[in-house]
């Protein structure tokens, strides 16, 4: 990963590089190199470059505080504010799915270690799915049109086990369309089936 660095005696400097995923990265960095804002751009064939999310950092520990992600058309797309609740430090990494063409964006909850949400998008940054999670079980999936609107969603219910008990698939506007219940095999039914 190259770096081009401001050398200049400001107490910030302008970065540009590539990151691991091939993305061009415009950031501003404090003097110990810590981020405090990133511009991160889609690959784009054209001479013209896409932007994809602008992220702020805190100055001291670099962690993300807000992203805003932006549509193909330059409007803005959603705003993460990880500010709004300052019991919870979040983490985010992208993973860049090859075999798919796709982007994983993954937010995990420093304090507990465990998965928050996870958001699928495409080669453009058109956003699939969204998956939520709560201890670390996926509890919603939201499937989304390429307009940017809800197709549907699906919730994930469970037992003390944490094993899936039943699904509720909903429109768009949240109404019930589907309710699938899981049963597990009680002990007796597994005996007969042998």
């Amino acid at each position: 990963m190259k770096k081009n660095k401001d050398v200049s005696k400001q107490p910030y400097a302008t970065v540009e590089y590539t990151d691991q995923l091939g993305h061009k990265v415009i950031a501003l960095e404090n003097f110990q190199g810590i981020a405090i804002k990133k511009n991160v751009y889609l690959p784009n064939e054209t001479e013209t470059e896409v932007l994809w999310y602008t992220s702020e950092h805190d100055p001291q520990t670099g962690i993300e505080t807000k992203a805003t992600y932006y549509k193909p058309d330059g409007t803005i797309d959603h705003v993460d504010d990880y500010n709004q609740d300052p019991q919870k430090d979040y983490y985010r990494d992208i993973i860049h799915d090859k075999d798919k063409n796709m982007y994983i964006i993954v937010e995990m909850n420093l304090k507990t270690n465990q998965k928050i949400k996870e958001t699928h998008c495409s080669a453009d940054g058109t956003i699939e799915t969204i998956n939520d999670y709560e201890n670390n079980l996926l509890t919603k999936k939201t499937y989304y049109a390429d307009d940017g609107t809800i197709s549907f969603s699906k919730q994930y219910f469970y037992d003390n086990n944490n094993d899936l008990i039943k699904t509720i698939f909903q429109d768009d506007e949240g109404d019930v369309l589907d309710i699938i219940n899981h049963q597990k095999p009680s002990p007796q039914q597994k005996e007969s089936s042998k």
